[in-house]
């Protein structure tokens, strides 16, 4: 076993760092996102699409 910083030549730990940091960044950069009441979000209603605001309300249908 590896200690910590110390590669064991298999690249798993590579491979981990490779995959979790992006995945790391992409969801606190959604999150943080997503945590702005102020912003007008993207919506499916059912058939249709339409945009909510933060507090759930509808904003406005979109006819497609």
């Amino acid at each position: 076993m590896a200690e910590f910083g110390v590669a064991d030549g298999s690249g798993r730990e590579e491979d981990f760092n490779v995959r979790f940091l992006p995945l790391f960044v992409f969801g606190f950069v959604t999150l943080s996102w997503a945590g702005e009441m102020g912003q007008v979000q993207p919506v499916r209603l059912g058939k249709k699409f339409g945009y909510v605001d933060g507090a759930g309300g509808l904003v406005m249908d979109l006819e497609i």
